[in-house]
């Protein structure tokens, strides 16, 4: 700690007199500084990291602190995030991860096992606890420096998902048809969440950390055909958008790919099948319940099903469940479309689902539709693969965005040498993005990380 004789302005890090209350030697500032410099190997981690969701970059305390100690002494600190994935996870009651490739009955899933959990009702562990702030904080302290640096393209409100496993996405919305993505910005938050859901793919250094710390991994399943259809008809008509080659052919790569994770990681992960859950098969909801070390009975199941399948979900989650279905797909796929799946997708996927491998045979008669109603909002502002850029550095982000100008000034903003100071003081995740397009366009960085 730095003796802070002389106020606050001495006292960067704050607290500097309780510490010494408590037998923590102080040094000087100009003590501090020359140890710092003469000692290469000396690791610094910030002591004080606290930053509230509005707060600005220009008063987060990891910010000032890890600026001044970079200018006094030539080298930054590092956020204590950054110690998150160098030890053992501290396991904690109730934790569990789910994922599902969107329309596969995500929400539902994830539902049915926060009430199970709810029963059992244990509380966090206060190490866990802990841990979780520190790497609520981190991401904090990166939102509000992403908010920085959009801030002059305009107002903007925010969006952030978790896209992929310790990435986050933001969703940046200017207003008057102007919204643009950034992605693959490195994220710990992971380490924070205690109910993890995402569709995100189950890749192995996802499924390798939550069972380490204890925390089953389910997938959410559900027929690809049916999920395929699903998905489509989150982003418009669903017969429109099935007649959009692009869309299908991408999808279903997307699937493959996705589901190529769980076939690799199969043996420490349990499929919970949405076709199970609508036919209220209490024996799988069983088997869920005790693969998350809890009990249930065929009682208990029956009460679960009458309230999720009555599609009493949380407001903010209703439309999840719209239009519950298990073989909408026989009726609206055409025989082109089914043709597409099984060129891109295994017949192991489907058998180790538990499900018949489709053939045309089992299509029922539908009409073909060249209906090109508008679409989603967001799929209509971010159509194509040209509105994607790529940024090089140490940190390999994304730009999105259908206006050429906004997708530039988006990727000049993003080439902030302070987001990427503090993303290193975070330390970058172990497993790099992965591959872009091969034709993605590209645009190189023209600063270099500072502190």
């Amino acid at each position: 700690a730095v003796d802070d004789s002389e106020g606050a302005a001495g006292d960067p890090f704050g607290g500097a007199h309780a510490l010494r209350s408590r037998g923590v030697p102080i040094l000087s500032t100009a003590d501090f500084v020359a140890q710092v410099r003469r000692t290469p190997e000396l690791t610094l981690v910030a002591g004080r990291i606290e930053c509230a969701p509005a707060t600005p970059a220009t008063e987060d305390p990891f910010t000032l602190a890890h600026g001044w100690t970079a200018r006094m002494a030539g080298r930054g600190l590092l956020h204590p995030a950054a110690l998150l994935g160098r030890v053992t996870p501290v396991r904690c009651p109730g934790r569990y991860a789910v994922f599902g490739y969107p329309g596969a009955g995500n929400v539902l899933t994830h539902n049915l096992i926060d009430d199970l959990f709810a029963r059992a009702a244990e509380p966090a562990p206060a190490a866990w606890t802990f841990r979780a702030g520190i790497a609520e904080h981190f991401f904090q302290s990166t939102a509000a420096r992403v908010r920085a640096a959009l801030a002059p393209l305009g107002p903007v409100t925010f969006d952030y998902y978790e896209k992929e496993f310790g990435r986050t996405t933001v969703y940046a919305d200017f207003g008057g048809g102007r919204v643009g993505l950034v992605s693959q910005i490195p994220s710990l938050r992971y380490h924070g969440i205690r109910t993890f859901g995402s569709h995100a793919q189950p890749v192995a250094a996802a499924v390798n950390y939550f069972t380490a710390a204890g925390a089953p991994c389910v997938i959410a399943a559900r027929h690809p055909c049916e999920t395929l259809l699903s998905f489509a008809n989150k982003v418009g008509p669903s017969r429109a958008i099935l007649d959009r080659p692009s869309f299908l052919a991408g999808t279903v790569q997307g699937m493959s790919d996705w589901y190529g994770h769980v076939l690799r990681n199969r043996d420490r992960l349990f499929v919970s099948r949405y076709e199970d859950i609508v036919a209220r098969r209490a024996d799988r909801l069983q088997e869920l319940a005790a693969r998350l070390g809890l009990s249930l009975s065929a009682g208990e199941a029956a009460e679960l099903f009458d309230r999720y399948l009555d599609r009493n979900l949380p407001e903010s989650v209703s439309t999840h469940f719209h239009r519950g279905g298990t073989d909408k797909w026989r009726r609206e796929f055409t025989a082109d479309n089914l043709q597409a799946v099984r060129r891109g997708l295994s017949d192991e996927v489907f058998t180790f689902l538990g499900y018949d491998v489709p053939e045309v045979a089992d299509l029922l008669p539908t009409e073909t539709s060249t209906d090109e109603r508008v679409l989603n909002r967001v799929h209509e502002l971010l159509p194509t693969k040209n509105s994607h850029l790529r940024l090089t550095g140490p940190y390999d982000l994304r730009v999105s965005a259908a206006d050429p100008e906004l997708r530039a000034s988006l990727a000049d903003a993003m080439d902030d040498p302070d987001l990427h100071a503090l993303l290193a003081a975070g330390s970058l995740p172990a497993d790099p993005p992965p591959d872009p397009p091969p034709d993605m366009p590209v645009a190189r960085r023209r600063s270099a990380p500072g502190g």
